[in-house]
């Protein structure tokens, strides 16, 4: 996403197009603990990964703080910084939330 060279206008388009995706998945992220609690059967795997799937969720939530926080700074190099670190963010969430579901999925069957 994020390359020297980079106009602004085209970083804030994604990170517009990023900030509903985070908001939603910190919101899966928090469901996904719920329906857990339903449908595991192992309790260590069942732990490990609601807390997994609660480090997601805040993950998410500070990197759509960040996102927004990049839009409406009037700083170029500000937003080029922010954007890097939502971008980081971001990948580690969605990682996380993969890894948890594989153990969700593990820990059910």
């Amino acid at each position: 996403m994020l390359r020297p060279g980079i106009p602004p206008e085209q970083t804030r388009d994604l990170l517009l197009r990023v900030l509903s995706v985070q908001a939603s998945l910190a919101g899966f992220s928090i469901a996904a603990i719920g329906l857990m609690r339903f449908s595991t059967r192992s309790a260590a795997f069942s732990t490990f990964a609601d807390d997994l799937l609660g480090l997601c969720a805040l993950v998410f939530l500070v990197s759509t703080y960040l996102t927004f926080w990049a839009l409406r700074t009037r700083s170029d190099a500000r937003m080029q910084w922010l954007a890097r670190w939502v971008d980081g963010l971001f990948l580690a969430g969605l990682t996380g939330l993969v890894s948890a579901g594989f153990m969700i999925l593990y820990a059910v069957t």
